[in-house]
């Protein structure tokens, strides 16, 4: 609703990012919770709805669950691991082409696929 809204979401990257791009080992397991639903006794019986819904906490940690693909959270792997030290904040991540080498490390340790590899546009 806010992307069409044009609230700040509308500025997101519309990409759809698999969850094979996704670098997984920063992330800690957490299963999937399931909705309440009533028993088949339950349901014969009136015409409620069969399943439920969530209650706050278990929304939240259901949500939790979100990996927030494709969106920068500010982790800081890209210049931790960046050999050459070419990436520097000046109020987002910024790179400095004259110091990148193109290794890539940056965009493999990034766990959200939020960066990518390009040739540089002259």
């Amino acid at each position: 609703m806010e992307t069409y809204l044009s609230g700040s979401r509308k500025n997101r990257n519309p990409r759809v990012v698999a969850y094979n791009a996704i670098n997984a080992d920063y992330f800690s397991k957490a299963g999937r919770l399931a909705p309440p639903r009533r028993s088949p006794e339950e349901r014969v019986q009136s015409f409620s709805e069969v399943e439920g819904a969530f209650d706050h906490a278990s929304a939240l940690n259901e949500a939790g669950r979100c990996f927030n693909c494709g969106i920068c959270n500010d982790c800081d792997n890209c210049r931790l691991y960046c050999p050459e030290l070419a990436i520097y904040l000046n109020g987002s991540r910024c790179i400095n082409l004259d110091y990148c080498k193109g290794c890539g490390i940056c965009v493999v340790e990034c766990p959200r696929d939020a960066m990518s590899l390009e040739e540089e546009k002259i």
